[in-house]
């Protein structure tokens, strides 16, 4: 699980940066792939090894960072969505995937916060939003 915490968020810092250099470059374009950038971050902090749920022992400093990168994806994966949405809207080449973006914020939300099997609608619908915009974005670099 740390390689793949670790090598997911690398894809995703460097699937910023390439949102980064295909999206035109007005703020919501800007602020949102800084944004998703920090979300990779947050991803790979999810390496830090977790404290078991319940537990006689204080926390540890790795189960710390663990919870506060839990908490950071959650506080950066959404706002950046929902910001890349808006600049989905400026160009016509994107401007399709806007409101499926928006969509997919609303499902996953709950999703996210939520323990269980309802995790994974979270885990997949990001999943899928990813895979279509980097579809898009491999279609437009090409043209």
């Amino acid at each position: 699980m740390t390689a793949t915490f670790l090598l997911s968020g690398l894809m995703m810092t460097l699937f910023a940066s390439g949102l980064h250099l295909g999206l035109p470059r007005v703020r919501p374009a800007l602020i949102g792939t800084f944004i998703l950038s920090l979300t990779g971050l947050a991803l790979a902090g999810l390496a830090f090894t977790t404290d078991p749920t319940i537990r006689s022992t204080p926390a540890t400093w790795h189960g710390r960072l663990h919870d506060t990168s839990f908490v950071l994806l959650g506080l950066t994966l959404m706002p950046s969505m929902i910001l890349l949405g808006f600049a989905f809207r400026t160009d016509d080449r994107w401007k399709d995937l806007s409101l499926y973006t928006w969509i997919t914020v609303a499902l996953a939300l709950p999703a996210f916060w939520l323990k269980g099997a309802a995790f994974y609608v979270f885990m997949l619908a990001v999943l899928v939003w990813s895979e279509v915009i980097a579809i898009r974005l491999k279609s437009t670099m090409v043209n």
